[in-house]
């Protein structure tokens, strides 16, 4: 290795453990401030509130999670909030006292379980279901508190969601630095951009709202392929992602968090192994839908997805890694990686922006050509808005989706959302274009 070669490794190799120092030092010390809390007394049955979280199914099971926790530190974010807010709210949830040993009734359609809450207030209900449901692609289910019993009941509504009877092809994406910049490899720009924002001053990379309509309507447009969303954050960020949806108009799925504090991370060499896990769990409860995994550079997606197209050989056609940390050794690695990719039937396509992924899927006809100039147009608009038509007017937040205006997108979320325009800070280079790293 040249002198100046080894000494670059050397850098990235302290930084790297540098960076995980600190992320150690904050994940132990948000453990023990929850430790305490989960420790803090019993709360009152009056004071008890439901987060439930989107749950997925099949003709077969139904899949449904959610935490109980003390009323009073349920808040949710709002377009009016200074950083000063932001800063507030996201304490409280994060040091949120949970409701632990509640035993809570989830209810589906003519079914039920009950199930009782983890320390930290999370529970997790299985459902064997006693027939086949109609091609629809999202349910309601009920959530209630029946222990400790109140007067009136504590309950909440969720959903639940069902890939249709049509779908060609099913769609994993990591969200943290893959749909929206998150500075995940950096400790100290990731907790400030945490703190400091909220779901509507954060903005999607550019494209990214066209290609996954696209990716969602599929070539036909009524296609209705079904979304699985995955991210390193903890179920505490439940409600900001799911906003983050709602008012970018992204397509509707479950989304799979980590529960805090991460049991048994610090063991875990990547700290991702729920992710892998969590994959496993959905390519195996729908055997005959092929994959498309979208992740980024940054962290583990290209090793643990690598793992997942070497377990279900034939079922992932294509990984596309968007490209957010410029090292040549990380790309180096990945280029390794994707000779192997490449013989176990799949591809790995590292990009710099939305429209290289799209140019291909296009190509490998799972979206229409004619989306590529909407895509595009998005893009342009996002990174050099002084363009637009509409420039120097009021923005207008893209539109909500509804099942019953557009067959092919079913995205209706039953409530208005609107968004701020925010710049992101660091935009894409216009001519950044994609490479697919595969075997000559």
């Amino acid at each position: 290795m040249k002198p100046e070669k080894a000494g670059v490794s050397m850098r990235a190799r302290t930084e790297k453990k540098r960076s995980h120092a600190v992320e150690k030092f904050i994940l132990r010390s948000m453990a023990t401030i929850m430790s305490r809390k989960s420790n803090g007394g019993t709360i009152s049955p009056d004071a008890l509130a439901i987060i439930p979280f989107s749950g997925y199914a099949t003709n077969a099971v139904f899949h449904f999670r959610g935490r109980v926790v003390e009323k009073s530190g349920v808040v949710r974010m709002d377009h009016h909030d200074t950083f000063i807010d932001n800063a507030q709210k996201m304490w409280k949830r994060f040091f949120i006292r949970p409701g632990s040993g509640v035993t809570v009734r989830v209810r589906f359609d003519s079914m039920h379980r009950m199930v009782n809450t983890t320390t930290q207030g999370f529970f997790h209900a299985d459902l064997e279901l006693n027939r086949p449901l109609s091609n629809s692609t999202r349910r309601p289910v009920k959530v209630e508190v029946v222990n400790p019993r109140t007067q009136p009941p504590v309950q909440a509504m969720g959903e639940v969601f069902f890939p249709p009877h049509g779908a060609r092809i099913g769609i994993i994406s990591d969200i943290d630095d893959t749909i929206m910049s998150a500075h995940a490899t950096n400790p100290f720009k990731m907790i400030s951009l945490l703190m400091f924002s909220n779901a509507f001053t954060r903005q999607p990379f550019p494209g990214v709202r066209p290609f996954y309509r696209a990716l969602h309507g599929g070539l036909t447009g009524c296609e209705r392929n079904p979304f699985f969303y995955i991210s390193s954050s903890s179920w505490q960020m439940y409600d900001i992602l799911q906003d983050f949806m709602d008012i970018h108009g992204l397509p509707p799925g479950p989304i799979f968090l980590r529960e805090l504090p991460f049991t048994g991370s610090m063991k875990d060499p990547w700290r991702h192994g729920y992710k892998l896990k969590r994959v496993h769990e959905i390519l195996e409860s729908y055997p005959g839908l092929p994959f498309v995994l979208l992740g980024d550079s940054g962290q583990r997606d290209v090793e643990i997805y690598s793992l997942i197209v070497r377990s279900f050989p034939g079922r992932i056609p294509v990984l596309y890694i968007r490209d957010v940390l410029p090292s040549a050794l990380r790309r180096s690695r990945i280029a390794e990686i994707a000779v192997k990719v490449k013989d176990w039937g799949s591809e790995l396509v590292l990009l710099n922006d939305t429209m290289a992924a799209a140019r291909h899927a296009a190509i490998r006809g799972w979206i229409p050509v004619e989306r590529l100039s909407e895509i595009e147009n998005d893009r342009v608009k996002m990174e050099y808005p002084e363009r637009s038509f509409d420039a120097g007017k009021t923005p207008v937040p893209p539109a909500a989706y509804h099942e019953d205006e557009d067959t092919s997108l079913g995205l209706s979320r039953g409530k208005e959302v609107f968004m701020t325009a925010a710049r992101r800070e660091n935009p894409v280079p216009e001519h950044a274009a994609g490479a697919t790293l595969s075997a000559p």
